[in-house]
Formats: C-alpha cells, structure tokens, sequence
C-alpha cells in the first residue's frame, strides 16, 4: 500500500486551511467593527435630520443607509461563510489523515444501521466503532448515508452497473479538490435532510388581492414622497399604513400554514443550491456519472439555475425573522408577493426535487468509494464479477481495517458448488482475520467499490457468516443456541436457492469435544450438497480427515513457531492441515502450571 502522496496531499492542505483561517478571522473582526460604526452613523443622522425637520434628507439618508448596511452585511457574511467552509475543509483533511493511519475510533460507524440479524454485519465490522462504514463513509446527507449502508448491506444486483460505477470511482478518485468541496458544502448545511416535497402545499393568490396590494403599495410610495415634499396632510399617509397593516395581517392570518411551510421548505431547499451547481460545473467522461449529470437538467434548465431562481425568494427568507424586514412587510406586505413566486416556483420545478436529490445521493456514494480509492495511489484494484458460478479467485489480498505496514497478504482460490476449505491452525496465528479479509473484500466487490488485492475474481453470491455468536441474559439463550441458531439462519438462506458463500469460526464451540466434531462432521457433509460454498475456521484437526473421503474440501492452515517464551506468527496461508500448535506455550506464559 502506498500512502505517502496522499498523506502528503492532506497535510498540505490543512497548513493551507490554516493559513487562510488567520487571514480570514481579521477581515470578520475588521466588518464588525465597520457595522458598528455605520449604525452608530445612522443613528447619529436620523436624530439630526429628524430633530431639524429634514424629512426628505432623512429618506435619501435611510435608503442609502440600508443599499450600503446591506452591502456591508452581505459582504461579512461571506467572510463568515468563507471561515465556516474553510475550518470544515480542514477537518475533513484531518479526518483522511486518521483514515489513513486506520485511526477509526472517533469516525461516526453509522450504528443506528446495523442489524444484528444480518448475514454479515455482526462478523465482518460493516458498522460500529472502527468499521468498514467509518473507512469509507464521506456521505453528508441523511439520505446519502443510508444509500451507503445500502450499499454495504445489500450490494448492486447489476454486474454492469457495478462496472459503470467501477469507473466513476476511477475518474472521481483523482479529483480530490472537486471531491472535498462537494464534502464541504454538504457539511455545511445544518440538519441535512432533504425535504419532503410530497407534504408540501401552496396555494394560488387571488388575483383581486394582488391587485389590490399593489394599488395600496403605490399609494403608500406616493403618499410617503406627498408628505415629504408637504404637498399632502400626513393624516392621509397614516391611513394609508394603517389600510396597508390591516391587508398584510388579514393575509397572514388566512394563509399563515402554508405560507410557513413553504417558507420553511424553500429555505432548506435553497441550501442545496451549491451542491448542485457544483456537480453541473464539472466535465465527465465515465458513462455513469455523465448520466447522473444529465438528470439535473430539464426543459433546458439545470437544478442549480431552477435553485438560483429560488435564491432570489431565499434571500427575503432567510431575513423573515429580521426586525427591519418585518417593519417593511407590514407596510408592504412583501409576505403575498414572495408566496406568489414560491407557488409559481413549485409549480414548475416540483416534480424534479426527488430526482435531483437521487443524484446528490449517488454522487456522495461515489465519492465515499473515491476517497478509499484515492488513499491506495493505485494499490488498490477492482473486482470482476463473473457470470460463472461458484467461483472464488483472489491474489495478494489483505483486510482493509488494518493499519498500513501491518497486512500480510495471501491467495486463495476455490471454486464449485460445495466446495468447503478447511482451516486449522494455532491460536492467533490469523485464522479469523482470513475469513473476514475475504468476507470484507468480497462486500467491496459487490458495491463496485475497490478491493485490497491484486486481483479477485468473484461469482453472485449472498454472503453469510457465524464468526461472534454470543448469549443474550434478556432472551435466555446460551453461546451454544445462538450459534445452532445461526447456523440455521444459514441452512435457510441455502434453501432460498441463491448461491450461498459461507465463512464460518469456530463452530459449534459452545458443547463438548465429542459432540462438537460430530456435529461438525454432519454439517460438513450437509453443506457439500447445498447450494453454497465457502470456509470453516476450526481447532479440531480430526475434521481435516474428512479431505480423503470428501473431494469437495480441501485442507488449509495457519502456523506459528514457539521459541521459549516467544511464539512468532507469519500470518501465511498454507496448504494442508496444521501440524503444530501453541496453546500450551501460551497457557503457560500466562503462568498456567502444566504438567509435561
């Protein structure tokens, strides 16, 4: 595995978000301080022109005032957004740098996704604390981060799409700076769950009581410069604003639900805008992610544009609760024209929100698969999903969650309905960690996603596994029964019809040594006539006797070497039974008193 030019990527980076940051925070003290004095101004002007009677000097003073202290806000704001984007940038860097180390315990494992039933999830750490999901997860949505775990959990059923997304990976996994901004904005919406346009309803305004506002606006316009001017009582103009509040607040009062609802869900919709944009900006050659592009657009109309139209309503939104918008709104009733252009908006982009949506999910998905990638600099390859049945053939493979410089690699090949390989071998000397590195690199495989090997070959096969049966005290079942009953779990996955892989630990190690083995001995013979293959993991050396009678198993171990106090492991998968074991030497170490 190579790992010093991404490490080197991601360390730079963070010295460059560093950096900025600095420069950054003086800009955002320097506006607050440029905002305090500019009210401070106001204040000091209007109570000048006021107390004089410079009414039409304190207009020109108010509007132009608020062109420039909205200027000023806005600018700020950018500074702010700037710093929020830049230290979320940072920690995404930092958190590559602890991917890469395998440094995984303070990753979130996604698990509120697993399921303790699963045919997999329990053995091979898909979810919890230092798991696959931790590695690979770079989803920001709720929604994308369900689609991963999908993913991981369920696989593609498609071998072609699995192809097509083996390529996207590939073109997406070079594009680092594309691939974390697309992180950052994701990031920087709070709460992100898309909206649900289903609920959402919005009512049309009748056309007397736009027109009726807008007569009342112009009247109030006309009345405010009549007065200033003193060409008019300004008795008048405050019948005026009174007229104005009573048509803004009877129009609230009537439509104040929906009108809530539909301002709550745009200002969420709006917050996508840049995510969208941002996938639209970049040019693609994979067929997959060209194709995903593509669904953003319709009627000659990009998601990102049709969200620009929205932004425009979003920026009134987004000032609704701000104390100035709200004393303009009830002179104006700016509440009736924005629902106007929100009802208008639904009415033309509603349908597509889901399917834009599908797309941003897809792309933080392949962008989880990206990321892995990007860290191997080419080590890590693609699996071929063959048509050909019960079929395994993997070369130089090792397990994905263990630290770089710490893997041993192996081969493994075994093929045919019912084929079975039998490990033995002594304790700790690698067993387990062989049959979950199969089990993980075979998940990757079925998600398109990279393997940790030089090559696997791999049939359409469920995989299943029984490696950590436990007993539960609140359902009163012993280690034994949870494993016989995962084990049944097994026979009835069998019995569905589907291809089956298998990699089972240890079984039925919760009884004797006799009834052990000979229940060991009937299962074996049992699985070589299903529909399955796969590996068993075991202690029990008089089950590779079984090779002699049986064709369809084949004998395979792990050894160690014992020199006094010290056992060594070289963590090699060889053929043939174990014929040396180390459970003495380590009872002994221990400090065990055994006799010779």
């Amino acid at each position: 595995m190579k790992f010093d030019n991404s490490l080197g990527y991601f360390k730079n980076q963070i010295e460059i978000s560093e950096n900025k940051l600095q420069e950054l925070r003086k800009k955002d003290k320097r506006f607050a301080f440029l905002r305090l004095i500019s009210f401070l101004a106001v204040v000091v002007l209007s109570v000048y022109f006021i107390s004089n009677s410079e009414m039409l000097l304190f207009s020109i003073m108010l509007f132009i005032s608020l062109i420039a202290f909205g200027y000023l806000l806005k600018t700020h704001q950018f500074v702010r957004n700037t710093i929020h984007s830049t230290t979320l940038l940072k920690g995404i860097n930092q958190t590559e740098i602890s991917r890469l180390k395998r440094n995984l315990s303070d990753i979130p494992g996604g698990e509120h996704f697993f399921d303790p039933k699963h045919p997999y999830h329990q053995d091979l750490d898909i979810f919890g604390k230092n798991s696959l999901y931790s590695l690979i997860n770079r989803t920001t949505s709720k929604e994308g981060a369900e689609l991963l775990a999908n993913r991981l959990s369920n696989g593609i059923a498609d071998n072609n799409k699995i192809v097509d997304i083996q390529k996207a990976i590939k073109e997406l996994s070079p594009r680092v700076d594309w691939r974390q901004k697309l992180e950052v904005l994701g990031l920087s919406i709070q709460e992100n769950q898309i909206p649900d346009s289903e609920t959402l309803k919005t009512e049309k305004i009748s056309t007397f009581r736009v027109i009726t506002q807008i007569i009342l606006n112009l009247l109030l316009v006309a009345n405010i410069i009549l007065v200033s001017l003193d060409i008019v009582d300004v008795r008048l103009l405050i019948i005026n604003i009174i007229a104005n509040i009573i048509a803004t607040y009877t129009f609230i009062s009537k439509t104040v639900k929906p009108a809530n609802e539909a301002i709550i869900f745009s200002t969420k919709l709006n917050r996508y805008k840049n995510i969208f944009k941002h996938i639209e900006s970049e040019n693609f050659e994979s067929e997959l992610n060209t194709k995903l592009k593509t669904r953003l657009y319709s009627e000659n109309i990009s998601a990102g544009k049709s969200l620009e139209q929205l932004s425009s309503i979003g920026y009134w939104l987004e000032n609704h609760g701000n104390q100035l918008y709200q004393i303009v709104n009830a002179l104006f009733n700016i509440d009736l024209f924005i629902f106007i252009r929100l009802h208008r908006w639904f009415k033309n982009f509603r349908t597509h929100i889901p399917e834009w949506f599908e797309v941003m999910t897809e792309f933080e998905v392949l962008n989880s698969f990206a990321g892995f990638y990007y860290e191997s600099e080419g080590s890590y390859n693609f699996a071929k999903i063959t048509d050909e049945k019960y079929c395994l053939d993997i070369t130089s493979t090792a397990h994905p969650l263990l630290k770089p410089g710490e893997t041993v690699k192996n081969d493994f090949t075994m093929e045919g309905k019912g084929a079975i390989g039998l490990i033995t071998g002594s304790n700790m000397s690698g067993k387990s960690t062989f049959l979950r590195t199969l089990g993980i690199n075979m998940v990757l495989a079925y998600c398109g996603a990279p393997v940790i090997a030089e090559k696997l070959v791999v049939s359409r096969m469920q995989i299943f596994t029984s490696m950590r049966t436990q007993d539960s005290l609140t359902e009163h079942i012993s280690a034994f029964y949870a494993e016989l009953l995962r084990i049944k779990a097994l026979l009835d996955e069998i019995e569905k019809g589907k291809p089956v892989f298998y990699l089972l630990d240890e079984i039925l190690k919760g009884t004797n040594s006799d009834d052990r083995v000979s229940g060991s001995l009937a299962l074996i013979k049992q699985l070589i006539k299903l529909n399955a293959m796969g590996l068993i993991a075991t202690h029990d050396l008089q089950l590779s006797a079984l090779e002699k009678s049986l064709p369809e198993m084949g004998n395979y171990h792990f050894s160690s070497e014992v020199n006094g106090k010290s056992i060594n492991f070289d963590y090699k998968l060889k053929e043939g039974p174990c014929e040396s074991f180390n459970a003495k030497a380590l009872m002994k170490n221990m400090g065990i008193q055994l006799e010779d």
